[in-house]
């Protein structure tokens, strides 16, 4: 990673296109900040899997952390790293698909 700021908010437009271009929710998510779930999570009520909920904090997580490790800040490499976004990403893609309630 090069630049960790552009990298970090590469990463987060690929998840937000995904799940905004693919689920069904009235309200489209605006960013992975926690505040951000939360808000979608509550203007959207029943119409977000807790399956779907859980993989956008988790790739929330990966994403900041991923940022963390270009900036030599302490945190988990191998939950953090490029192929653990890669995976949650396309568990995400395959929950949207099956899981809409």
């Amino acid at each position: 990673m090069n630049n960790p700021f552009l990298d970090k908010v590469s990463l987060e437009r690929r998840v937000l296109t995904l799940l905004n271009s693919k689920h069904p929710a009235r309200m489209k998510l605006a960013g992975l900040t926690r505040a951000a779930i939360n808000e979608w999570v509550s203007s959207n009520g029943r119409t977000i899997s807790e399956h779907v909920i859980s993989q956008v904090i988790n790739l929330s997580t990966i994403t900041n952390s991923l940022a963390d490790l270009s900036g030599n800040v302490d945190c988990d490499a191998e939950r953090s790293s490029p192929a653990a976004f890669a995976a949650a990403l396309d568990e995400l893609e395959s929950r949207i698909g099956t899981e809409i309630p």
